[in-house]
């Protein structure tokens, strides 16, 4: 963000994600382009436009009516690890009715350890012979020696519920929390308490719930009141901005440069 642009006004910093391309292929700015688009279509049109492109700037994109920061994004999709076990089946998992043996959760946890000190304490919570060996004793080592570490804890790990193995370790001092997903945050008591999550309108999709905006702007207080938009519903906007005209952006319709709705069915 450089300094004394509307972005910086508005308390946004480097590790907000918001970029200025400069000196840089437009195509490693993603985040830039989602932000601004939600497609490359106009970057391409400026590339054709004026040859090259070094540098883009979103001055509006702050702006206290722009639409862009009061849209949230479409939805927090529910990805594995999920709130219900994935069905584990039997040898005949092809056939219409297969056999359930079992329910896997794909619970992940993550521990730290940084000094010996706490590497003791964790190999005296697992209780797990093997990570006694000598070999393991100096970070070190232990560094050479993750993957067989970490097959032996994830042996230990496996059949155990991951909210109670992370109380564990808190419990001892030792840094360690589950890896959760979307799903499972919505409805993590702690999260909700810190009303981590709001309600947005969607034109299609109506009233969903989203994660709070990741930015943190001293001077924007209020927070999005409306999902992302339909698909392709600002190109016509955005491209008659760019200076296109009604034929032309009718055309890039037509010879399948861009259009407004998703293609192939999805």
């Amino acid at each position: 963000v450089r300094p004394g642009s509307p972005a910086a006004a508005a308390g946004l910093k480097l590790r907000d994600r918001i970029y200025e391309i400069n000196r840089q292929p437009f195509h490693d700015s993603d985040e830039l382009l989602s932000l601004a688009t939600s497609s490359p279509l106009p970057i391409q049109l400026l590339v054709e436009r004026n040859g090259k492109l070094s540098s883009v700037e979103l001055p509006d994109l702050l702006n206290q009516d722009a639409e862009q920061v009061k849209s949230a994004p479409h939805n927090v999709y529910e990805t594995l690890p999920d709130k219900e076990g994935r069905p584990v089946m039997g040898l005949l998992a092809r056939i219409p009715n297969p056999e359930i043996v079992d329910y896997a959760f794909d619970r992940w946890v993550a521990i730290d350890c940084q000094t010996d000190e706490e590497w003791e304490i964790i190999v005296e919570i697992i209780a797990e012979e093997r990570l006694g060996d000598e070999k393991f004793q100096a970070a070190a080592n232990r560094r050479k020696y993750v993957e067989e570490i970490d097959r032996v804890i994830s042996e230990w790990a496996k059949n155990q519920d991951a909210e109670e193995i992370s109380r564990s370790f808190q419990n001892a001092g030792i840094c360690a929390a589950p890896v959760m997903s979307p799903a499972l945050l919505m409805s993590d008591e702690h999260m909700l308490e810190r009303e981590s999550f709001i309600k947005v309108a969607h034109d299609v999709a109506g009233e969903h719930l989203v994660s709070r905006p990741s930015w943190r702007a001293k001077r924007r207080t209020e927070l999005p009141t409306k999902s992302g938009p339909c698909f392709g519903a600002d190109s016509d906007e955005i491209l008659a901005e760019l200076g296109y005209s009604e034929k032309y952006i009718e055309g890039l319709y037509e010879n399948g440069v861009t259009s407004r709705s998703l293609l192939g069915g999805r």
